[in-house]
């Protein structure tokens, strides 16, 4: 914090490939899918994830497929703050 800045780094940037890795699995059909969409906010990213399972038209197997392999690639909208705490005493 040399200029009183907090830097907070895509995930892209962090030289572990575990980090900010999420293994998740997807199920549910067209119609399932639709309803879960119906329920969130409206946002850029909404709207992109839902182009792209109806891009997999709905195929579970496809979708986890690709989450499993591009999921830390996808995280362009937020950043990483690691903060390091030394000589912490836990009573």
């Amino acid at each position: 914090m040399t200029k009183n800045e907090f830097y907070f780094a895509f995930p892209q940037e962090l030289n572990d490939p575990f980090d900010c890795y999420l293994y998740s699995e997807y199920y549910g059909n067209e119609s399932e899918w639709k309803n879960y969409f119906d329920r969130l906010p409206f946002s850029q990213s909404k709207i992109k994830v839902f182009k792209f399972v109806k891009s997999l038209n709905f195929d579970n197997n496809l979708i986890n497929k690709h989450l499993a392999i591009n999921n830390r690639n996808n995280y362009s909208e937020i950043g990483v703050l690691s903060c390091l705490q030394k000589n912490v005493l836990i009573l």
